[in-house]
C-alpha cells in the first residue's frame, strides 16, 4: 500500500442521506499507464460498437414499423366493424320481440 493512497469523502444529500465516495489512487510507471489507457480505449471502442449495433437494430425495427402499422390499422377497422355488427345483432328489434311473443300462425300447432 506504499504506492496507493485512499481518499474517502462523505457528501450529504438533500434527503438527509449520505454518499460515500471512496477513491484509491495508485502510483504507476509509464508502461502501466499506457497499458491501463489502452484497456480503457478498448472498452470505449467496444461500447461504441455495441451502441452502433443498437442504433442499427433500432433503425431496422423502425423501418418495419410503417408497413406493420398499415396492416394493424386495417385489422383494427375490420375488428371494430365486426364488433359493431355483433352488437347490432345482439340488440333485439321491436318487431323481433313481437314475433317471438306471438305463436306463429299455421300448421305447426296441429
Amino acid at each position: 500500500m506504499q504506492n496507493q493512497k485512499e481518499t474517502i469523502r462523505i457528501n450529504r444529500e438533500n434527503d438527509d442521506s449520505y454518499v460515500i465516495i471512496r477513491t484509491i489512487t495508485e502510483k504507476v510507471d509509464a508502461e502501466a499507464l499506457v497499458r491501463i489507457t489502452d484497456e480503457i480505449k478498448k472498452g470505449i471502442e467496444a461500447m461504441g460498437k455495441k451502441l452502433d449495433d443498437a442504433k442499427a437494430q433500432h433503425e431496422m425495427i423502425s423501418s418495419r414499423e410503417g408497413p406493420f402499422m398499415k396492416h394493424y390499422e386495417r385489422a383494427k377497422k375490420v375488428a371494430d366493424r365486426k364488433a359493431e355488427e355483433r352488437k347490432k345483432e345482439s340488440l333485439p328489434s321491436p318487431k323481433g320481440q313481437q314475433a317471438e311473443a306471438e305463436p306463429p300462425a299455421g300448421d305447426e300447432y296441429e
